[in-house]
Protein backbone atom coordinates (compact mmCIF):
# COMPACT_ATOMS: atom_id res chain seq x y z
CA UNK A 1 0.00 0.00 0.00
CA UNK A 2 1.11 3.35 -1.07
CA UNK A 3 1.64 6.03 2.03
CA UNK A 4 -0.38 8.59 0.86
CA UNK A 5 0.48 11.39 3.15
CA UNK A 6 4.54 10.20 2.97
CA UNK A 7 5.18 10.55 -0.46
CA UNK A 8 2.57 14.01 -0.84
CA UNK A 9 5.69 14.95 1.85
CA UNK A 10 8.43 13.90 -0.18
CA UNK A 11 6.37 15.53 -3.40
CA UNK A 12 6.18 19.24 -1.36
CA UNK A 13 9.76 18.84 0.05
CA UNK A 14 10.94 18.17 -3.86
CA UNK A 15 9.20 20.94 -4.81
CA UNK A 16 10.25 23.24 -2.04
CA UNK A 17 13.85 22.65 -3.34
CA UNK A 18 13.02 23.65 -6.78
CA UNK A 19 11.75 27.08 -5.47
CA UNK A 20 14.63 27.67 -3.41
CA UNK A 21 17.08 26.95 -6.05
CA UNK A 22 14.87 29.66 -8.58
CA UNK A 23 14.55 32.19 -5.46
CA UNK A 24 17.86 32.25 -4.05
CA UNK A 25 20.13 31.53 -7.32
CA UNK A 26 23.44 30.80 -6.38
CA UNK A 27 26.58 33.35 -7.47
CA UNK A 28 28.28 33.10 -10.78
CA UNK A 29 31.44 30.28 -10.40
CA UNK A 30 35.03 31.77 -11.92
CA UNK A 31 37.40 29.47 -13.32
CA UNK A 32 40.98 29.53 -12.08
CA UNK A 33 42.44 30.78 -15.49
CA UNK A 34 46.08 30.53 -14.33
CA UNK A 35 48.28 33.49 -13.54
CA UNK A 36 48.97 36.16 -16.31
CA UNK A 37 52.72 37.21 -17.47
CA UNK A 38 52.62 40.92 -18.81
CA UNK A 39 55.52 41.08 -21.69
CA UNK A 40 56.69 43.78 -24.38
CA UNK A 41 58.20 42.24 -26.89
CA UNK A 42 55.17 41.88 -29.47
CA UNK A 43 55.38 45.35 -29.83
CA UNK A 44 59.18 46.50 -29.59
CA UNK A 45 61.47 45.77 -26.78
CA UNK A 46 62.37 49.22 -27.22
CA UNK A 47 58.97 50.69 -26.83
CA UNK A 48 58.15 48.72 -23.46
CA UNK A 49 54.64 48.65 -24.11
CA UNK A 50 53.35 46.50 -21.51
CA UNK A 51 50.07 45.28 -22.41
CA UNK A 52 48.85 41.66 -22.40
CA UNK A 53 46.08 41.87 -25.18
CA UNK A 54 43.13 39.03 -25.01
CA UNK A 55 44.51 38.03 -22.13
CA UNK A 56 41.71 36.58 -20.24
CA UNK A 57 38.32 35.75 -21.73
CA UNK A 58 35.65 36.22 -19.90
CA UNK A 59 32.88 34.25 -20.71
CA UNK A 60 34.99 30.89 -20.75
CA UNK A 61 35.61 31.36 -17.45
CA UNK A 62 32.28 31.79 -15.76
CA UNK A 63 29.25 29.60 -15.24
CA UNK A 64 25.97 30.96 -13.95
CA UNK A 65 22.42 28.84 -13.60
CA UNK A 66 20.46 31.72 -14.25
CA UNK A 67 22.17 34.51 -16.16
CA UNK A 68 23.75 34.76 -19.86
CA UNK A 69 27.43 35.66 -20.05
CA UNK A 70 27.35 38.95 -21.49
CA UNK A 71 24.94 39.55 -18.34
CA UNK A 72 27.95 38.97 -16.28
CA UNK A 73 29.28 41.98 -14.37
CA UNK A 74 33.48 41.69 -14.35
CA UNK A 75 35.52 44.03 -12.03
CA UNK A 76 38.76 43.52 -10.06
CA UNK A 77 40.39 44.89 -7.13
CA UNK A 78 44.68 45.69 -7.02
CA UNK A 79 45.51 47.41 -4.39
CA UNK A 80 48.61 48.36 -5.75
CA UNK A 81 46.97 50.12 -8.59
CA UNK A 82 49.44 49.00 -11.07
CA UNK A 83 47.19 47.38 -13.77
CA UNK A 84 44.21 48.01 -15.83
CA UNK A 85 41.83 45.65 -17.01
CA UNK A 86 40.31 46.78 -20.50
CA UNK A 87 41.95 50.08 -19.98
CA UNK A 88 39.76 49.84 -16.20
CA UNK A 89 41.18 50.28 -12.78
CA UNK A 90 40.92 48.94 -9.96
CA UNK A 91 37.51 49.07 -8.44
CA UNK A 92 36.66 48.53 -4.62
CA UNK A 93 33.41 49.25 -4.40
CA UNK A 94 29.98 46.77 -4.50
CA UNK A 95 31.04 43.67 -7.10
CA UNK A 96 27.15 43.36 -7.75
CA UNK A 97 27.05 47.52 -8.80
CA UNK A 98 30.03 48.11 -10.78
CA UNK A 99 29.09 50.49 -13.08
CA UNK A 100 31.47 52.13 -15.50
CA UNK A 101 34.27 49.68 -13.51
CA UNK A 102 32.36 46.78 -15.37
CA UNK A 103 35.08 45.69 -17.43
CA UNK A 104 33.17 43.05 -19.42
CA UNK A 105 30.76 45.90 -21.12
CA UNK A 106 33.81 48.02 -23.30
CA UNK A 107 37.59 47.80 -24.09
CA UNK A 108 39.27 50.75 -24.01
CA UNK A 109 43.17 50.08 -24.13
CA UNK A 110 42.99 49.01 -28.17
CA UNK A 111 45.40 49.25 -31.36
CA UNK A 112 47.65 46.17 -30.14
CA UNK A 113 48.89 43.71 -32.60
CA UNK A 114 46.65 40.55 -32.31
CA UNK A 115 43.72 42.31 -30.70
CA UNK A 116 40.56 41.29 -31.75
CA UNK A 117 38.76 43.98 -30.14
CA UNK A 118 36.07 42.47 -27.96
CA UNK A 119 35.37 43.29 -24.36
CA UNK A 120 34.91 39.52 -23.06
CA UNK A 121 38.72 38.95 -23.66
CA UNK A 122 40.21 40.89 -21.34
CA UNK A 123 43.28 43.26 -22.19
CA UNK A 124 45.87 43.80 -18.80
CA UNK A 125 47.85 46.47 -19.10
CA UNK A 126 50.78 47.48 -16.61
CA UNK A 127 49.96 51.00 -15.88
CA UNK A 128 52.69 52.13 -13.66
CA UNK A 129 55.81 51.23 -16.73
CA UNK A 130 53.13 52.08 -19.84
CA UNK A 131 50.39 54.36 -18.43
CA UNK A 132 47.06 54.52 -21.50
CA UNK A 133 47.65 57.90 -21.26
CA UNK A 134 51.40 58.03 -22.55
CA UNK A 135 52.88 58.12 -25.79
CA UNK A 136 55.68 55.15 -26.68
CA UNK A 137 58.58 54.88 -26.20
CA UNK A 138 57.98 54.32 -22.52
CA UNK A 139 61.28 54.70 -19.83
CA UNK A 140 63.63 51.19 -20.28
CA UNK A 141 63.40 49.43 -16.53
CA UNK A 142 66.13 48.14 -16.50
CA UNK A 143 66.37 44.56 -15.33
CA UNK A 144 65.26 41.67 -18.16
CA UNK A 145 62.92 39.01 -17.35
CA UNK A 146 60.76 39.35 -14.44
CA UNK A 147 60.15 42.62 -12.60
CA UNK A 148 59.74 41.45 -9.09
CA UNK A 149 58.53 45.04 -7.81
CA UNK A 150 55.48 45.35 -10.83
CA UNK A 151 53.94 41.76 -9.39
CA UNK A 152 50.31 41.93 -7.66
CA UNK A 153 48.16 40.23 -6.41
CA UNK A 154 44.54 40.71 -7.94
CA UNK A 155 41.09 39.83 -7.13
CA UNK A 156 38.85 39.06 -10.22
CA UNK A 157 35.02 39.54 -8.98
CA UNK A 158 32.14 38.12 -11.14
CA UNK A 159 28.23 39.04 -10.31
CA UNK A 160 24.78 38.40 -11.55
CA UNK A 161 23.95 41.74 -9.77
CA UNK A 162 22.43 39.89 -7.10
CA UNK A 163 25.73 37.69 -5.97
CA UNK A 164 29.13 37.06 -6.96
CA UNK A 165 31.99 35.28 -6.51
CA UNK A 166 35.37 35.73 -6.36
CA UNK A 167 38.94 34.18 -7.70
CA UNK A 168 42.88 35.64 -7.21
CA UNK A 169 44.85 35.50 -9.70
CA UNK A 170 48.90 36.69 -9.93
CA UNK A 171 50.02 39.14 -12.54
CA UNK A 172 53.90 39.63 -13.16
CA UNK A 173 55.39 41.92 -15.43
CA UNK A 174 58.37 40.48 -17.82
CA UNK A 175 60.95 42.70 -19.31
CA UNK A 176 61.78 41.88 -23.02
CA UNK A 177 59.83 38.92 -23.20
CA UNK A 178 56.42 37.54 -24.56
CA UNK A 179 53.25 37.85 -23.29
CA UNK A 180 52.51 34.34 -21.46
CA UNK A 181 50.17 32.08 -18.98
CA UNK A 182 51.05 30.31 -16.19
CA UNK A 183 49.58 27.67 -14.76
CA UNK A 184 51.46 28.21 -11.10
CA UNK A 185 54.79 25.88 -12.37
CA UNK A 186 57.12 27.92 -15.52
CA UNK A 187 57.21 31.30 -15.00
CA UNK A 188 59.44 32.94 -18.14
CA UNK A 189 62.31 35.10 -17.50
CA UNK A 190 63.23 35.32 -20.89
CA UNK A 191 63.14 34.36 -24.32
CA UNK A 192 66.37 35.49 -26.62
CA UNK A 193 66.50 34.88 -30.11
CA UNK A 194 69.58 35.53 -31.00
CA UNK A 195 69.58 34.47 -34.56
CA UNK A 196 66.52 36.47 -35.66
CA UNK A 197 67.60 40.15 -33.44
CA UNK A 198 71.67 39.80 -33.00
CA UNK A 199 70.80 43.03 -31.05
CA UNK A 200 70.08 40.54 -27.94
CA UNK A 201 73.43 39.63 -28.00
CA UNK A 202 74.56 43.20 -26.91
CA UNK A 203 76.22 42.99 -23.82
CA UNK A 204 77.59 39.16 -23.81
CA UNK A 205 81.41 39.01 -23.80
CA UNK A 206 83.39 36.77 -25.70
CA UNK A 207 86.38 35.15 -23.79
CA UNK A 208 89.11 33.34 -26.02
CA UNK A 209 92.61 31.49 -24.58
CA UNK A 210 95.95 31.27 -26.01
CA UNK A 211 95.10 29.45 -29.45
CA UNK A 212 95.96 29.02 -33.00
CA UNK A 213 92.39 29.72 -35.25
CA UNK A 214 90.17 29.71 -32.23
CA UNK A 215 87.59 31.89 -31.81
CA UNK A 216 83.56 33.37 -31.08
CA UNK A 217 81.68 35.99 -32.72
CA UNK A 218 78.03 37.30 -32.97
CA UNK A 219 76.41 37.57 -35.90
CA UNK A 220 72.80 36.68 -37.26
CA UNK A 221 73.59 32.61 -37.01
CA UNK A 222 73.61 33.65 -33.24
CA UNK A 223 76.42 34.03 -30.55
CA UNK A 224 79.16 31.51 -32.40
CA UNK A 225 82.53 30.14 -31.15
CA UNK A 226 84.74 27.94 -33.06
CA UNK A 227 88.04 26.01 -32.61
CA UNK A 228 90.54 23.75 -35.32
CA UNK A 229 90.64 20.37 -35.79
CA UNK A 230 94.53 20.02 -34.22
CA UNK A 231 95.09 22.48 -31.76
CA UNK A 232 98.86 22.12 -29.97
CA UNK A 233 98.31 24.69 -26.83
CA UNK A 234 94.73 24.32 -25.67
CA UNK A 235 91.71 26.26 -26.00
CA UNK A 236 88.79 27.48 -24.04
CA UNK A 237 86.75 29.89 -26.10
CA UNK A 238 83.05 31.17 -25.31
CA UNK A 239 80.51 33.84 -23.89
CA UNK A 240 79.66 34.91 -21.14
CA UNK A 241 76.21 37.27 -20.46
CA UNK A 242 76.01 40.34 -19.64
CA UNK A 243 76.84 40.58 -15.90
CA UNK A 244 78.12 42.45 -13.09
CA UNK A 245 81.70 41.12 -12.14
CA UNK A 246 83.67 44.71 -12.97
CA UNK A 247 80.20 47.05 -11.71
CA UNK A 248 78.83 47.33 -8.34
CA UNK A 249 75.39 48.27 -9.84
CA UNK A 250 75.11 46.66 -13.22
CA UNK A 251 72.62 43.77 -13.13
CA UNK A 252 73.33 39.80 -13.81
CA UNK A 253 71.38 38.18 -16.25
CA UNK A 254 68.78 36.66 -14.19
CA UNK A 255 67.49 37.78 -11.22
CA UNK A 256 67.68 34.94 -8.33
CA UNK A 257 64.35 34.40 -6.37
CA UNK A 258 64.00 32.54 -2.98
CA UNK A 259 62.74 28.83 -3.62
CA UNK A 260 63.10 28.93 -6.81
CA UNK A 261 65.26 26.69 -9.40
CA UNK A 262 65.56 27.50 -12.86
CA UNK A 263 65.75 25.94 -16.92
CA UNK A 264 67.31 26.98 -19.36
CA UNK A 265 66.54 25.62 -22.94
CA UNK A 266 69.40 26.72 -25.68
CA UNK A 267 68.96 26.15 -28.82
CA UNK A 268 72.21 24.98 -30.51
CA UNK A 269 73.60 24.88 -34.45
CA UNK A 270 76.58 22.99 -35.00
CA UNK A 271 78.44 23.56 -38.64
CA UNK A 272 80.27 20.04 -38.43
CA UNK A 273 77.84 16.75 -39.13
CA UNK A 274 80.68 14.70 -40.21
CA UNK A 275 81.23 11.71 -38.34
CA UNK A 276 79.81 10.84 -34.42
CA UNK A 277 82.12 12.27 -31.90
CA UNK A 278 83.70 14.87 -33.93
CA UNK A 279 81.77 18.16 -32.41
CA UNK A 280 83.59 20.39 -30.32
CA UNK A 281 83.07 19.64 -26.43
CA UNK A 282 81.26 22.19 -24.65
CA UNK A 283 79.42 23.58 -21.84
CA UNK A 284 76.53 25.46 -20.24
CA UNK A 285 77.46 27.14 -16.78
CA UNK A 286 76.10 29.38 -13.99
CA UNK A 287 77.31 31.60 -11.70
CA UNK A 288 76.84 34.38 -8.96
CA UNK A 289 79.95 36.19 -9.12
CA UNK A 290 79.70 39.86 -8.55
CA UNK A 291 81.95 42.97 -7.82
CA UNK A 292 81.22 45.01 -4.59
CA UNK A 293 84.35 47.42 -5.43
CA UNK A 294 88.20 47.90 -5.30
CA UNK A 295 88.71 46.80 -1.75
CA UNK A 296 86.72 43.77 -1.50
CA UNK A 297 87.09 42.90 -5.64
CA UNK A 298 85.59 39.84 -6.84
CA UNK A 299 83.33 37.57 -3.98
CA UNK A 300 83.56 33.83 -4.47
CA UNK A 301 80.73 31.91 -6.41
CA UNK A 302 77.84 30.76 -4.26
CA UNK A 303 75.50 30.26 -6.66
CA UNK A 304 76.81 28.11 -9.63
CA UNK A 305 77.19 24.93 -11.80
CA UNK A 306 78.51 23.48 -15.13
CA UNK A 307 76.81 21.03 -17.74
CA UNK A 308 79.60 19.84 -20.35
CA UNK A 309 77.60 18.30 -23.53
CA UNK A 310 80.05 15.45 -25.77
CA UNK A 311 79.07 14.40 -29.30
CA UNK A 312 80.04 10.54 -28.21
CA UNK A 313 78.85 6.98 -29.49
CA UNK A 314 75.51 6.32 -30.66
CA UNK A 315 75.34 10.92 -31.80
CA UNK A 316 72.92 11.48 -28.94
CA UNK A 317 74.28 14.76 -27.98
CA UNK A 318 75.22 15.86 -31.12
CA UNK A 319 73.91 19.15 -32.27
CA UNK A 320 71.84 19.31 -35.03
CA UNK A 321 71.99 15.34 -36.29
CA UNK A 322 69.91 13.53 -36.93
CA UNK A 323 69.92 10.62 -34.26
CA UNK A 324 70.55 14.58 -32.36
CA UNK A 325 69.17 17.38 -31.07
CA UNK A 326 68.74 21.03 -31.45
CA UNK A 327 67.46 21.46 -28.24
CA UNK A 328 69.22 21.16 -25.03
CA UNK A 329 67.07 21.07 -21.32
CA UNK A 330 69.76 22.89 -18.21
CA UNK A 331 68.14 23.01 -15.02
CA UNK A 332 69.82 25.41 -12.18
CA UNK A 333 69.67 24.56 -8.59
CA UNK A 334 71.68 23.73 -5.79
CA UNK A 335 70.34 21.30 -2.94
CA UNK A 336 70.64 23.85 -0.33
CA UNK A 337 68.46 26.13 -1.87
CA UNK A 338 65.46 25.32 0.83
CA UNK A 339 67.74 25.28 3.52
CA UNK A 340 66.92 27.94 6.18
CA UNK A 341 70.85 28.95 6.58
CA UNK A 342 70.69 29.63 2.16
CA UNK A 343 67.96 31.96 2.70
CA UNK A 344 68.37 33.75 5.92
CA UNK A 345 65.12 32.18 7.55
CA UNK A 346 66.74 31.32 10.60
CA UNK A 347 64.90 31.84 13.94
CA UNK A 348 64.98 35.61 14.65
CA UNK A 349 67.98 37.20 16.04
CA UNK A 350 69.95 34.25 14.59
CA UNK A 351 73.36 36.05 13.08
CA UNK A 352 73.46 33.43 10.33
CA UNK A 353 71.03 35.00 9.18
CA UNK A 354 73.06 38.06 8.02
CA UNK A 355 75.26 35.48 6.24
CA UNK A 356 73.03 33.63 3.94
CA UNK A 357 72.44 34.08 0.08
CA UNK A 358 70.22 36.32 0.14
CA UNK A 359 71.54 39.02 3.00
CA UNK A 360 71.84 42.14 1.49
CA UNK A 361 75.43 43.15 2.99
CA UNK A 362 76.83 39.43 1.53
CA UNK A 363 75.07 39.80 -2.50
CA UNK A 364 73.42 43.60 -3.08
CA UNK A 365 72.26 41.73 -6.15
CA UNK A 366 70.65 38.28 -6.15
CA UNK A 367 71.36 37.19 -9.68
CA UNK A 368 72.98 34.56 -11.49
CA UNK A 369 75.03 35.25 -14.90
CA UNK A 370 75.53 32.29 -18.16
CA UNK A 371 78.47 31.37 -20.23
CA UNK A 372 78.24 28.88 -23.30
CA UNK A 373 81.56 27.59 -23.76
CA UNK A 374 83.81 25.20 -26.02
CA UNK A 375 86.63 23.21 -24.27
CA UNK A 376 89.23 22.12 -26.30
CA UNK A 377 92.47 22.10 -24.49
CA UNK A 378 94.88 19.05 -24.76
CA UNK A 379 93.13 17.33 -21.70
CA UNK A 380 90.12 17.15 -23.27
CA UNK A 381 88.61 14.14 -24.47
CA UNK A 382 89.66 13.37 -28.27
CA UNK A 383 90.33 17.05 -28.62
CA UNK A 384 92.61 16.66 -31.25
CA UNK A 385 89.74 15.00 -33.41
CA UNK A 386 86.93 17.38 -32.67
CA UNK A 387 86.43 20.85 -34.66
CA UNK A 388 83.66 23.44 -35.57
CA UNK A 389 81.54 26.48 -35.04
CA UNK A 390 78.90 26.01 -32.54
CA UNK A 391 76.26 28.41 -32.21
CA UNK A 392 73.71 29.45 -29.73
CA UNK A 393 70.81 30.35 -31.48
CA UNK A 394 68.48 31.04 -28.84
CA UNK A 395 68.14 31.00 -25.05
CA UNK A 396 64.63 30.80 -22.84
CA UNK A 397 64.87 30.94 -19.26
CA UNK A 398 61.78 29.57 -17.17
CA UNK A 399 61.84 30.03 -13.25
CA UNK A 400 59.86 27.25 -11.04
CA UNK A 401 59.03 27.06 -7.40
CA UNK A 402 60.22 25.00 -5.54
CA UNK A 403 56.89 24.72 -3.32
CA UNK A 404 54.91 23.20 -7.12
CA UNK A 405 57.56 20.56 -7.61
CA UNK A 406 57.55 19.53 -3.32
CA UNK A 407 55.86 15.49 -3.37
CA UNK A 408 54.12 14.72 -0.15
CA UNK A 409 53.93 11.06 0.54
CA UNK A 410 51.58 9.57 3.22
CA UNK A 411 53.29 6.11 4.44
CA UNK A 412 50.89 2.97 3.94
CA UNK A 413 50.24 0.69 5.88
CA UNK A 414 50.46 2.76 9.28
CA UNK A 415 54.21 3.02 11.18
CA UNK A 416 54.48 0.59 13.73
CA UNK A 417 56.40 0.88 17.10
CA UNK A 418 58.67 -2.15 16.38
CA UNK A 419 62.72 -2.16 15.76
CA UNK A 420 64.02 -3.28 13.01
CA UNK A 421 67.63 -4.50 12.68
CA UNK A 422 68.97 -5.05 8.87
CA UNK A 423 72.01 -7.12 8.84
CA UNK A 424 74.96 -5.78 6.56
CA UNK A 425 76.52 -7.97 4.13
CA UNK A 426 79.04 -10.02 5.49
CA UNK A 427 78.39 -8.85 8.75
CA UNK A 428 77.69 -11.09 11.91
CA UNK A 429 75.41 -10.54 14.60
CA UNK A 430 77.08 -7.43 16.20
CA UNK A 431 74.50 -4.44 16.56
CA UNK A 432 75.61 -1.96 14.65
CA UNK A 433 75.72 2.18 15.39
CA UNK A 434 73.83 3.26 12.93
CA UNK A 435 70.07 4.21 13.57
CA UNK A 436 67.05 5.80 11.36
CA UNK A 437 63.88 6.89 12.95
CA UNK A 438 60.82 7.18 10.67
CA UNK A 439 57.94 9.06 12.21
CA UNK A 440 54.59 9.92 11.19
CA UNK A 441 53.09 11.93 14.01
CA UNK A 442 51.56 9.15 15.98
CA UNK A 443 54.28 6.15 15.80
CA UNK A 444 57.24 5.76 14.92
CA UNK A 445 59.99 2.48 13.61
CA UNK A 446 63.70 2.80 14.19
CA UNK A 447 65.93 1.00 11.94
CA UNK A 448 69.29 0.01 13.24
CA UNK A 449 72.12 -1.43 11.65
CA UNK A 450 73.22 -5.15 12.35
CA UNK A 451 72.45 -7.42 15.18
CA UNK A 452 69.46 -10.14 14.16
CA UNK A 453 67.70 -9.22 10.49
CA UNK A 454 64.24 -8.98 11.08
CA UNK A 455 61.84 -9.33 7.84
CA UNK A 456 58.65 -7.93 9.63
CA UNK A 457 59.62 -4.29 8.32
CA UNK A 458 56.30 -3.74 6.73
Amino acid sequence: MVNKKGFFKALMTVALAMMSVSIFATAPVITDPGDFIVGDSEEGITNNIFVFPDAFDLDANVLDDSTVDAAIKWSFLDGTGQYLFNGIASFGGDPNAPGASDIRQADSDLGHPGQDGSAATATIRNESLSPIAGSPPFAEPGATGILAAETATVTLFASDCTTYSAQSVVLYTTNDASDSLSGGILINEFDYDFEGDPTLASGWISSLAPSPAAGTTSSGTGICMWVPLTNVSGAIVGWLSPHNLSNTVAPGYVDLVDLATYRFRATMFCDNQGTVGTQPLWTFGYNNYFYVGPSNGLLSNMYGGDMWIMDAAGGALGTNRTQGRDDFDFWASIPTAKTDAWRGTLPFGNTDNTTSVFASNVDARNDMNVSVRILDSPDAPAANSRTGTLCLKRLRCDRVSLNDLQINATHTPPINTSTHRVLPDGAGGAVGNGTAVINNGTASARFVLGGPFETNVG
